[in-house]
């Protein structure tokens, strides 16, 4: 996690981490990126909020994905490790397949504060790079445009959808 001038990127399996650090760059009126893998690289999910998009929040985003608006992006239900000495289990995943994560998120991230480069018009992205069963797939990225969820107790003034 670091706090750059232009906001808060989140590169983190924490759900509290993402969060405060969406809400900590919201009320600043920062942008925001968070990246993340699911389980044995099988897949992951991007998140952008800028302060000039104001659309769903980091809130509405994981709330799509809970309640099965967002399709979850598959996770090895088994490739959870805990290595010695350490409080947390991690997973393991290929360096390749969690590359294609993080190259999506430098694009984001290139997107949202550049004004040379085109910018995507999605605010989540949910990356399958397995399918459910495990089986290797070519990658696939389901863009979010980003709304209020209908619970959401944060974007009061955006919109719900459905």
């Amino acid at each position: 996690t670091a706090t750059t001038r232009a906001g808060p990127l989140a590169v983190t399996g924490d759900y509290g981490v993402e969060y405060f650090l969406s809400s900590f760059a919201a009320a600043r009126g920062v942008p925001y990126l968070m990246a993340s893998g699911t389980q044995g690289g099988w897949g992951g999910l991007i998140y952008r909020q800028e302060p000039t998009r104001p659309r769903g929040c980091w809130w509405c985003f994981q709330r799509s994905i809970e309640d099965g608006s967002i399709k979850r992006p598959p996770a090895s239900p088994t490739a959870l490790v805990q290595p010695q000495g350490c409080a947390d289990p991690t997973f393991v995943g290929a360096g390749f397949d969690m590359s294609s994560i993080a190259l999506a998120a430098a694009r984001a991230a290139v997107e949202m504060l550049s004004s040379a480069y085109p910018r995507g018009a999605w605010d989540g992205l949910v990356i399958a790079l397995r399918n459910d069963d495990g089986t290797a797939t070519c990658p696939a990225f389901t863009p979010w445009i980003g709304v209020r969820h209908r619970e959401c107790p944060l974007c009061p003034t955006a919109p719900p959808s459905g």
